[in-house]
């Protein structure tokens, strides 16, 4: 599955033991790379300054999953903000759950 997103955190995994490859991304790569991907972006001014479905909603990565993340850098969009402020900008990244380790063994 391929999901859309505006961060990445642990509890998004579904195995709490696995293999997590990050790649940073040009707009260019993340847009054609994403543009079928779930939406989950929870912030909705960044939503709309992605072009993209407001959907705050908890997902579970699982192995294979692709998570393409635009993270705002620099500080805070202001609310209803219909574009970046001075000193803010998006940083594109693609995230994949490639194996599920298992310690030990």
């Amino acid at each position: 599955m391929k999901y859309l997103t505006n961060a990445f955190s642990i509890q998004m995994l579904r195995e709490p033991n696995c293999l997590v490859s990050f790649h940073e991304l040009e707009y260019d790569e993340f847009k054609a790379l994403s543009y079928d991907a779930y939406s989950v972006v929870g912030h909705e001014d960044l939503a709309n300054i992605l072009g993209v479905n407001f959907n705050r909603e908890n997902i579970k990565l699982n192995k294979d999953d692709v998570c393409f993340v635009a993270q705002v850098w620099g500080g805070r969009l202001p609310k209803r903000t219909t574009e970046l402020p001075e000193g803010v900008e998006l940083r594109f990244y693609c995230v994949k759950i490639i194996e599920n380790l298992k310690i030990g063994e």
